[in-house]
């Protein structure tokens, strides 16, 4: 899983980091005061510029998916009856197939950008569909033979989903 983190991100893991100040998984500083001097140093840090541009491409990478779902959702419905979700599961089987195509073209065939990634997958298609990157995580933690969590992250995505559905849609009636 962490490799997959690794992969999509560029950022480097592991056990410990080095500035007890900064989450070493996403470079956020952890609450604290900075002063003038810290926060012009912040911006200067190359990592640091580097992750404002990840932000920036999920950002809008995030609204060009979110766009497509949203016209590729409806258009479905000009082909098949609405008495059934056929637009979102258009939108999810198609976004799990390219994820899969890119990140075997970014893997195996291509050395692409973390940056690419970072725009592509969790930019694109996770404003395109969440599902796709529910489905490559499963996916990989299938291929690093991790069958027990593969099974419970598929167990605890689809049935938590619908609970916690459920019970927004119970609470909502509260109100």
């Amino acid at each position: 899983m962490m490799e997959y983190i690794k992969l999509l991100t560029g950022i480097k893991t592991g056990v410990g980091c080095k500035d007890r100040n900064r989450s070493y998984l996403t470079g956020h500083f952890r609450h604290r005061e900075l002063g003038i001097h810290d926060k012009l140093t912040w911006l200067n840090n190359k990592q640091n510029i580097s992750m404002i541009k990840n932000y920036l491409l999920v950002f809008t990478g995030g609204g060009i998916g979110a766009s497509a779902r949203y016209y590729l959702s409806g258009a479905v419905y000009r082909f098949l009856p609405t008495d059934f979700p056929y637009g979102n599961l258009i939108v999810n089987i198609s976004g799990c197939f390219i994820i899969g195509l890119l990140m075997t073209m970014m893997e195996e065939r291509f050395l692409s950008e973390p940056s690419l990634r970072v725009f592509l997958t969790i930019g694109i298609l996770g404003g395109f569909t969440t599902f796709s990157s529910f489905s490559y995580e499963t996916v990989a933690l299938l291929r690093d033979a991790e069958v027990l969590r593969a099974s419970f992250n598929i167990a605890a995505s689809v049935f938590g989903c619908l609970a916690a559905t459920t019970l927004g849609m119970f609470i909502g009636r509260l109100f």
